[in-house]
């Protein structure tokens, strides 16, 4: 009996990748989920004690846990489970990674990146990880600025290890370019250079997606939100019309970069017929935070 377990485990690993995919899509399909949920329940369901080894206690709970974790009503029970996966096997990179994630969702930001941490201790190529740490240590609260510009360096940095790992990862260039994006805000003489690397890490991480035959409505409201910024209000369009095309949803941005636009279009219309003093204080008018979240 106990030799059935590890295919078992494999059936259960493969159906809680497919759950996850679907709980981590821009737009949750919630009834989708709930199905992927109760089948990968089932499959763990059907171990009896005999069947698992003591070894294989640890993936059961880890395994269990992601799947509980993904939904708020059992997120606790979830959070559990993964801390006890962590006990029975510390060196279990996908359960640290699994309950970081857990603890980053309620934003306990601290004891996420303790997790982040322990899953790259000894294997520091985990490329998990090192994109959760980066997105971590981007909204560590700073006391002062000093240590709010330190934590971006540092989350550029993990996110750039992240990427070593494996160069055609879509996801940790995408996170890349967040960094860069991220990253200028706070150092500003760097601003305009870190936006270029953003846009290259950006622009890589479509090509990949799309090699893939992937939408990637993240990728591009962040890239849209980056060119916003940057006052490339076409560009930013085209990015923030195609995440309503992929996921539905209607974003303000683009009412928001609309009216801008128009507005300006008004201001340049009247530079004919008012003095340059006034035509500079309508265009000053216009917001810039309306813009970016």
């Amino acid at each position: 009996m106990g030799d059935e377990a590890p295919d078992v485990l494999s059936e259960a690993v493969q159906k809680l990748a497919a759950l996850k995919a679907l709980v981590d899509a821009f737009v949750r399909d919630e009834p989708a989920c709930l199905k992927a949920r109760d089948e990968l329940l089932g499959v763990l369901d059907g171990l009896s004690e005999a069947d698992i080894r003591r070894p294989q206690k640890a993936e059961i709970a880890r395994i269990r846990g992601e799947c509980l974790g993904a939904f708020p009503e059992t997120a606790k029970q979830g959070e559990d489970l993964l801390a006890k996966a962590v006990k029975l096997a510390p060196k279990n990179i996908h359960a640290w990674n699994g309950l970081g994630e857990l603890q980053f969702a309620r934003g306990d930001l601290e004891a996420a990146q303790t997790c982040f941490e322990k899953a790259v201790v000894g294997e520091a190529t985990d490329c998990v990880a090192l994109r959760r740490l980066s997105m971590v240590l981007r909204r560590l609260p700073a006391s002062k600025p000093e240590d709010k510009t330190a934590n971006f360096a540092l989350a550029l940095e993990k996110a750039k290890a992240a990427l070593k790992c494996n160069m055609k990862d879509p996801y940790s260039w995408s996170v890349l370019g967040n960094a860069y994006f991220a990253e200028g805000m706070v150092n500003t003489a760097s601003a305009a250079s870190h936006k270029q690397r953003a846009t290259q890490a950006y622009q890589q991480a479509e090509t990949l997606f799309q090699q893939a035959a992937i939408v990637d409505a993240d990728l591009h409201f962040n890239r849209g939100t980056l060119r916003a910024f940057w006052a490339e209000y076409g560009l930013a369009l085209e990015d923030f019309n195609a995440v309503v095309a992929a996921t539905g949803m209607q974003l303000p941005q683009i009412a928001a970069i609309t009216s801008r636009i128009e507005k300006t279009r008004g201001a340049m219309d009247c530079f004919g017929k008012v003095k340059p003093k006034k035509a500079s204080e309508a265009l000053a008018g216009i917001p810039d935070g309306e813009l970016v979240q």
